[in-house]
């Protein structure tokens, strides 16, 4: 008996010790929430590009002086807008009316036609009516109507919805009523121009 009173003390000696010994559970303490923004805009474009970057036209005298291409001017177009455009147009016109191409004599915009994606090719004689174009007048060159009632667009998308899109058109160029030219060399720009509104 005195060996189970022996027993039974240093198990309450053991006992105390260890729970004096166990580390006092902590408590919870969390700070106030801390807020950041967040924010991103993302800003409307419209992008254009033109190909190849030169074109070279062979000239025959014959039939009254005509001229080809090497080959059409592929454009494409990209656009990502918000709601509420009502068209996305490109145009495309010459650097001068009376003008088109200069070298020993000038060639005038209304003996250079395009034929847009394939179709009948007609004189680059026009103007371009949208305001947001820096055509010059009566040189552009074109026959696709624009969502402002223009005639003279190579590429039209009426009420575009929001987000983006693309498109491609062709651009085959020729020129006729030359008459006999003087040779030498003749150059000349062609400008296109994309926007949405």
């Amino acid at each position: 008996m005195r060996i189970k009173k022996y027993i039974s003390s240093l198990l309450a000696v053991v006992l105390c010790v260890t729970t004096l010994a166990l580390p006092v559970a902590a408590t919870q303490v969390t700070s106030t929430p801390a807020s950041v923004s967040l924010s991103m805009t993302i800003g409307e474009s419209v992008t254009l590009s033109a190909t190849p970057a030169n074109i070279t036209f062979t000239y025959s005298s014959a039939n009254g002086g005509a001229a080809t291409a090497s080959g059409p001017i592929t454009v494409s177009i990209a656009y990502n807008l918000a709601a509420g455009h009502t068209g996305v147009s490109a145009y495309a016109w010459l650097s001068s009316s009376t003008a088109a191409l200069s070298g020993p004599s000038s060639i005038p915009s209304t003996s250079v036609l395009a034929a847009i994606n394939g179709g009948t090719a007609t004189v680059c004689n026009g103007t371009v009516s949208n305001g947001g174009v820096t055509s010059v007048a009566s040189a552009a060159c074109g026959n696709v109507t624009d969502a402002a009632g223009s005639t003279h667009a190579i590429f039209n998308v009426t009420n575009p919805p929001a987000g983006s899109g693309n498109g491609t058109s062709t651009v085959l160029l020729s020129m006729n009523s030359l008459g006999n030219l003087t040779p030498g060399s003749f150059a000349g720009v062609i400008n296109f121009e994309a926007t949405a509104y």
